[in-house]
């Protein structure tokens, strides 16, 4: 066996030894240097180890904002194990079929859900090691902070190859069925480094970065390359803007990252000019449409070259294209304006192509599908191998989204093949809704689809129609999602109709009912 095999979580230990006194992270009244999490991490590395679980074994995780999640996140890595991630707004339905499909080994999760987990039908029959943080509120399950007290802080002598799994990211699939994209620890070294590559200034100890948008989402994936320089790191639990406002100018922020419905209430809040923001010196944005007027505010206010925007796909992760600093002018011209609607130019690290319905490269401005290889691509579809053969194209990814690349090489967003609504930078498949829908014994037929929203991006539209003699009212209909969905894939709008548009099939035309709101709009996504 010749494959190069290196100490696991070998980038992140640098910080923890380098800069053991460096703050790492400050969460609400608590703050813990880069010593201390390296420790915490060797900890639960061998505490882990010590329950039996070997190289590739996946550990569910449910983590919200706060110090846990580091140590969570670089204690599985440096253990030579795969983190599989659980989501605080699924559904407990969902959140079984990730651990069941995963197989999981362990579950790690705040004690106030495992109080729920262990009151619901899938918790009943416990078959993995459970583990809650801060401790323990349920015989059986293992208290973490106990765990990690009683552990050794020892470095773990564990080493890992590139072709073993580093991680399942789970989202759900178009018919509602969580799939799982398949990284593994040369893949996700590949991720790093192009993070790395693309890099536009120089990250250090001296930066100070925000975390106020979920740390399991792109905000972690931000996180990474100012934690391996020893950046210190303040996380906010939620989003409230005043809350971040004073947050940027106490602890002069250099960085952070948000979803652009986060970037809107920012811009728009009367008090925002009145605080001193000029430490900020980068905002990076993603995961969902930025309004371009909302945009332009922002420049205004934060200035001309401190704005990034990355596009990426779950099983491609960012950066895939980025609009740089650079490209965020607002000057009057009319092709640096109309670029402010892209997503920018490729990275180093990928490559990308627009193709027609034969898989056959286009030129400049000819709208087709998005197709991106590379070496940080995910390796496949976790136990769907007929799924990842229809992904993949000859090594290339076959996105789902539709776009055009212009004359210099930026890529602006079109639609999406699959129907996937993004709001407030969460990903919706319209199918899992309707199914949920469906179920109801009132509704008849139900399309679902997004709409144009200033502050989300997209907002959640159902159009239904009723079985005859059933009657059924808007709130009806919200309370019936309540309890069966997550509160962000919850419709916004109902519309009751007597038929749906129907093609010759019968198949319902969705975009028949959606491509109205989306009329003479620069983006239609």
């Amino acid at each position: 066996m010749n494959e190069k095999r290196i100490l696991a979580g070998l980038v992140q230990r640098w910080a923890g030894k380098n800069h053991p006194n460096q703050i790492a992270a400050v969460f609400k009244d608590r703050t813990m240097t880069y010593g201390e999490l390296d420790e915490a991490t060797n900890r639960l590395a061998n505490a882990l180890l010590g329950l039996g679980l070997k190289t590739g074994d996946r550990v569910a995780a449910l983590c919200k904002n706060g110090l846990e999640i580091l140590i969570v996140n670089w204690g599985v890595e440096r253990a030579g194990l795969a983190l599989t991630r659980l989501h605080a707004p699924d559904a407990l339905e969902a959140r079984n079929y990730i651990l069941e499909h995963s197989e999981a080994k362990a579950m790690i999760m705040p004690a106030a859900y495992f109080e729920e987990w262990k009151n619901s039908e899938y918790g009943k029959k416990p078959s993995r090691i459970e583990i809650a943080f801060p401790s323990s509120p349920l015989p059986g399950v293992l208290s973490f902070d106990r765990l990690l007290a009683e552990a050794s802080p020892k470095d773990p002598e564990v080493v890992v190859g590139p072709d073993d799994l580093f991680m399942i990211g789970f989202s759900s699939g178009t018919t509602g069925r969580p799939k799982g994209f398949v990284y593994t620890v040369g893949q996700w070294q590949n991720r790093l480094r192009n993070d790395f590559f693309n890099q536009d200034i120089i990250i250090d100890h001296h930066d100070v970065l925000l975390s106020v948008a979920p740390l399991t989402h792109a905000a972690g994936v931000v996180a990474r390359p100012y934690m391996m320089k020893a950046a210190k790191q303040i996380i906010l639990e939620d989003y409230e803007v005043e809350e971040t406002l004073q947050a940027i100018q106490r602890e002069k922020v250099t960085a952070f990252f948000m979803v652009p419905t986060m970037l809107v209430r920012l811009v728009n809040h009367p008090m925002v000019r009145e605080y001193d923001l000029s430490s900020v010196k980068r905002i990076y944005y993603s995961s969902a449409p930025m309004p371009v007027e909302t945009l332009k505010k922002a420049i205004e206010i934060f200035g001309p070259k401190v704005f990034r925007q990355h596009y990426a796909v779950g099983e491609h992760p960012q950066p895939v294209c980025l609009l740089y600093p650079d490209d965020h002018v607002i000057d009057g011209d009319e092709e640096k304006e109309r670029r402010l609607a892209s997503v920018g130019r490729l990275c180093i690290g990928s490559e990308l192509k627009v193709v027609d319905e034969n898989g056959q490269a286009v030129g400049p401005n000819i709208t087709g599908e998005i197709w991106i290889r590379g070496d940080a691509s995910m390796r496949e579809y976790w136990k769907d191998p007929e799924l990842t053969a229809e992904a993949f194209v000859n090594g290339w990814f076959r996105t789902g989204d539709v776009g055009f690349l212009d004359e210099g090489g930026y890529l602006l967003l079109v639609d999406r093949m699959k129907d996937m609504i993004i709001s407030g930078g969460f990903n919706i498949y319209p199918r899992e809704v309707e199914q949920t829908l469906e179920a109801h014994p009132g509704v008849l037929e139900v399309c679902v689809f997004g709409i144009p929203d200033d502050e989300w991006g997209e907002s959640i539209k159902a159009c239904v129609v009723l079985k005859a003699g059933a009657s059924l009212t808007e709130q009806e209909i919200s309370d019936w999602c309540a309890t069966r969905l997550a509160r962000f894939k919850k419709p916004r709008h109902v519309e009751f109709m007597d038929e749906l548009p129907k093609g010759p099939t019968g198949k319902i035309l969705r975009r028949a009912l959606r491509d109205p709101y989306w009329k003479g709009r620069q983006r239609n996504i």
